[in-house]
């Protein structure tokens, strides 16, 4: 919660950029800053907390908030010239791929049950083909733990690349070393 509404990642925020540019896109992602607390976060709180869990938003921390909308030029947050799934949460996508996740950092926003693939093998098992779902099919987590199974639900585009799997990173872009919080332990002689 929080990185589509501070970094242009929704459809309506590309529709605000084509009619009147960088200043409707920044009316637009202001106006969302202003309505997540009653539009999003309320909803979701209370869905979690039906589960006995507390949310947590990363993308809203003060600190995160404060460079997105303050510290950064909407150009380096998004640039939605660029097509979707490039330009749309470009700061996002630019950590992504310094951290060594290139297939993450081009992959374009999908609702959940696209994303997870798991509405085409609910159709699939269903229905015998992807386009015949109408909505009556129940639920069937072992069709998606078949389809973990056998790596299906990271088909995007030809599936995960060999060098997407394990990435490389070179020394200029390695991620800090972060120290343990734990003391090491010594043997006593």
């Amino acid at each position: 919660m929080g990185a589509d509404e501070l970094l242009a990642g929704y459809a309506r925020h590309r529709t605000a950029f084509r009619r009147g540019g960088r200043t409707a896109l920044a009316r637009e992602l202001d106006y969302d800053v202003a309505r997540i607390a009653t539009r999003n976060l309320g909803r979701d709180d209370r869905a979690v907390s039906d589960a006995g869990r507390e949310a947590r938003y990363p993308f809203l921390d003060e600190e995160v908030v404060r460079v997105a909308r303050g510290e950064l030029r909407l150009e380096e947050v998004a640039d939605l010239a660029q097509p979707p799934g490039v330009g749309d949460k470009r700061v996002l996508r630019d950590v992504a791929r310094l951290l060594g996740l290139a297939t993450c950092a081009r992959l374009q926003k999908r609702a959940i049950q696209f994303g997870t693939r798991i509405a085409k093998h609910s159709n699939l098992h269903a229905f015998g083909a992807t386009r015949r779902g109408d909505g009556t099919a129940a639920f069937a987590p072992e069709i998606l733990f078949e389809a973990a199974a056998r790596g299906a639900l990271f088909e995007h585009h030809g599936g995960l690349r060999e060098e997407d799997r394990r990435p490389q990173r070179s020394d200029e872009h390695k991620a800090p070393v972060v120290a343990s919080a734990v003391p090491a332990t010594t043997t006593g002689t």
